[in-house]
């Protein structure tokens, strides 16, 4: 009997194993493909395992010069000394580093975003450094076309590697009650806006004051989650909206359970225009109607089968949720799940990025 040695396959990546969800579902649908490693330090969460991933932890609470000249010291000669058919890098600071030094016969940088600083010298600075990492790699992947253009990537030799979600959950909603969840990030998201524009809408409709919640999940610095909690006790909606801080992401689920209206909000500046959100895609495999803000990417995927476009502020907030109010019985979760079925991880990991390795080492 004949036995084949599967190509073995480096995931780099500073962040915890598992804490990275792109990476994290990367690896979880390639694993019976590929042998392989991810490298990462060791942040003090709870470790995360699959049974065909090897993780090599570094160590995290060294000094940050340290921690990185160790991190590249062993990640380089980990490559040096097993025998590596493909590295995947997401790209991180210094990361040409890998490039230069690091051994393989395919070398991938992966772009999940640009720089989203609202000062635009900075942001056109340090996009031009993330540019100048890819000029060490020979393949390149890029989360969105436009992303990609901002970067100023060669087409001919990038990769669109898009988004992808998992269906978390596959309950049919109801929408008897609007409860909305939103979950992602607070820093510089601006959330206070949501919950001012359900004050607006419940002033609006005071009959709806007991069908109507707002969960936030995320976390920001003390600034920006304090102001989420001063926003909920000025409005007086305390009985309403809850927030619940950082939260697993596996303890998500029964939240999303329990409720029917996603809020995909960012804010509608050049830097977010073409910087997909994941939670989008898991409202949707989730059976939500969205209320998402208009940017480039947002309004590529949202339409009126699955939800609504608005403006990053409060009234127009209040107005995407009278829009989902007024339109709540031709919702129907199937269909949107079916308007993103393409962005679930196991289809882009099996349609997209297994068959692009499989090819680069041929």
């Amino acid at each position: 009997m004949i036995s084949f040695l599967k190509p073995k396959l480096l995931f780099i990546y500073p962040n915890q194993f598992g804490y990275h969800t792109d990476s994290y579902k990367y690896c979880e649908y390639l694993q019976k493909s590929f042998d392989i490693i991810y490298i990462c330090f060791d942040q003090g969460f709870e470790r995360l395992e699959f049974p065909n991933v090897k993780v090599v932890y570094m160590p995290y609470n060294t000094g940050k010069f340290k921690r990185l000249l160790h991190f590249y010291c062993c990640l380089i000669t980990l490559t040096w000394r097993e025998k590596i058919d493909i590295i995947f890098t997401i790209r991180f600071k210094y990361c040409f580093i890998i490039g230069l030094f690091a051994r393989s016969k395919v070398k991938i940088l992966d772009y999940r975003s640009g720089d989203l600083s609202s000062k635009t010298f900075r942001r056109i600075f340090y996009n031009s450094i993330m540019r100048f990492d890819s000029l060490f790699f020979s393949h390149i992947s890029v989360i969105s076309e436009g992303l990609r253009d901002i970067l100023k990537l060669e087409k001919h030799h990038t990769l669109i590697l898009p988004l992808g979600a998992d269906v978390i959950s596959g309950l049919n909603r109801s929408f008897d009650r609007l409860d909305l969840i939103y979950v992602g990030t607070l820093s510089l998201r601006n959330i206070g806006q949501t919950i001012d524009g359900i004050a607006v809408f419940l002033t609006k409709h005071k009959e709806l004051l007991k069908s109507v919640s707002y969960t936030i999940i995320g976390f920001g610095n003390d600034q920006e989650e304090a102001e989420i909690k001063s926003s909920i006790e000025r409005t007086g909606l305390k009985d309403n909206i809850h927030f619940l801080g950082r939260k697993k992401y596996t303890d998500i689920f029964s939240y999303l359970n329990d409720c029917n209206i996603g809020v995909s909000y960012v804010p509608m500046t050049p830097f977010y225009e073409y910087q997909p959100v994941t939670k989008l895609f898991e409202y949707m495999l989730s059976g939500m109607p969205v209320i998402a803000t208009g940017t480039y990417e947002n309004r590529l995927i949202v339409n009126d089968l699955n939800g609504v476009i608005i403006n990053d502020n409060a009234a127009d907030f209040c107005n995407g949720l009278i829009n989902i109010y007024n339109r709540r019985s031709s919702f129907n979760s199937s269909l949107i799940r079916k308007s993103v079925e393409a962005y679930t991880w196991e289809n882009i990991v099996n349609t997209n990025l297994k068959p692009y390795l499989l090819k680069l080492l041929q």
